[in-house]
């Protein structure tokens, strides 16, 4: 139940807190990073309720779009849009938990069509580090996932057919990666590009529930469905897909908790 709740309480800071920045934790410290829109990057420590550190000002950062720590818990990555009609977005910046200081930045590029950047809206760290997992629009509207290069940020692999998304996880040696929704989960081969599909109700059968092939989750599975105008935060029982509750929210943010649990 203590697992549970530090998970709701890392909802809820990010939805009180820092609207629409993301939010990322580390079980071992019990830690909550959060990115603002002040440009500020606050460190959280969930158990005593407490802001540990604050960055000072970032100016690459715009308005937050998505957020995700290394699994050594030294690096961040974060990418954010200058705000909706501007023409340039802003760089995927990797900053140093250390020094709360940017060590480097780069844009994504992709080549069709030829000459957008593209706008970052999620992005999720390999297990080992050496790669990022990152699901982009750009201006045509057109959107993918592609593999990076975390230390050069050069594009590795496009991944078709499959968008990287908050609840998207990885297995260990970084070949397949799946997202977990609702009714189902999807697991993608990123070698060989293959997808397989599996239904709640099959994943019950199996006793997997809403979990990837690799790992059994404590935490609830949280997700944000639009209806007409409204934005609904739900958390999902992952052992029988049943609902827990739902909550009405005034805009879609960012949620990266539940593979940190």
């Amino acid at each position: 139940m203590e697992t549970v709740y530090r998970a709701l309480l890392l909802i809820l800071l990010a939805i009180i807190s820092a609207p629409p920045a993301q939010a990322q934790s580390r079980k071992e410290e019990n830690l909550c990073y959060v990115a603002c829109q002040d440009k500020r990057i606050y460190v959280i420590d969930i158990s005593r309720k407490k802001v540990l550190d604050v960055s000072d000002p970032i100016p690459e950062l715009g308005n937050p779009t998505c957020i995700d720590v290394s699994g050594d818990g030294k690096t961040l990555y974060i990418d954010s849009e200058r705000g909706y009609m501007e023409s340039s977005y802003c760089p995927i910046v990797v900053v140093d938990l250390n020094t709360m200081k940017v060590k480097r930045k780069f844009y994504l590029e992709i080549e069709e069509p030829s000459g957008y950047i593209s706008a970052v809206y999620n992005i999720r760290v390999s297990p080992d580090g050496s790669k990022l997992f990152v699901g982009y629009a750009n201006p045509k509207y057109r959107g993918g996932s592609v593999v990076i290069d975390a230390d050069k940020g050069e594009i590795l692999k496009h991944l078709k057919g499959f968008y990287v998304d908050q609840n998207s996880s990885f297995s260990k040696d970084g070949r397949y990666v799946c997202n977990i929704r609702p009714d189902e989960i999807i697991v993608y081969d990123v070698q060989s590009g293959r997808k397989l599909k599996r239904s709640l109700e099959y994943l019950l059968r199996l006793g997997q529930g809403l979990n990837p092939p690799w790992r059994q989750f404590k935490a609830p599975l949280c997700v944000i469905e639009k209806q007409k105008d409204r934005y609904i935060l739900k958390a999902v029982n992952r052992l029988n897909g049943k609902l827990l509750w739902e909550k009405e929210i005034e805009k879609e943010i960012g949620l990266l908790v539940s593979d940190r649990y």
